[in-house]
């Protein structure tokens, strides 16, 4: 169910962040957020959320590539890429946490955006919506455990049990 990375090599083998699957938005939030996010189109290499800052604003991925990245001391790290049709942070919003990466955009994306104390209110007040964010949160987090998985037995650190 989960294609869970996909390595895509460009340059002289460099390679890009990991693209992960995005998991289809269930209907209904799928139509709210049709009627409700802000439509706006934004250049390459724009950033829209930084690690460590509260969440204004939750952000659908209509169009275009996001990256995600973390600082770590001395280097800044791309962990994963998300394609269009991705719900950007949607964890943050809903455990009232700051951003764990900064999201930044690829060229000529196209974003919907909502604000968080609005979407908050709009699941809040629909229960169908809320438990449809739920599911989703969760086939992203098992998603996300899936890949690390995988990364981690192919660089040998993943431990198998003696059969």
């Amino acid at each position: 169910m989960f294609a869970a990375l996909k390595r895509i090599v460009f340059g002289k083998g460099r390679r890009k962040a990991p693209l992960l699957a995005v998991f289809p938005i269930p209907s209904a939030l799928a139509k709210e957020i049709d009627e409700r996010f802000e439509v706006f189109r934004i250049p390459g290499d724009y950033i829209l959320f930084r690690e460590g800052t509260e969440p204004e604003k939750l952000f659908f991925l209509r169009k275009g590539e996001v990256t995600l990245t973390v600082k770590l001391p001395f280097r800044t790290v791309a962990c994963m890429r998300l394609a269009s049709g991705a719900l950007l942070d949607l964890s943050a919003v809903i455990g009232h946490r700051a951003h764990a990466m900064t999201g930044t955009v690829s060229e000529d994306a196209e974003v919907r955006h909502l604000g968080v104390r609005e979407f908050v209110v709009l699941i809040e007040s629909r229960p169908d919506l809320y438990l449809q964010a739920l599911e989703l949160l969760a086939a992203e987090t098992q998603g996300a455990y899936q890949a690390l998985a995988e990364m981690l037995s192919r660089k040998r650190l993943l431990w198998s049990p003696r059969e």
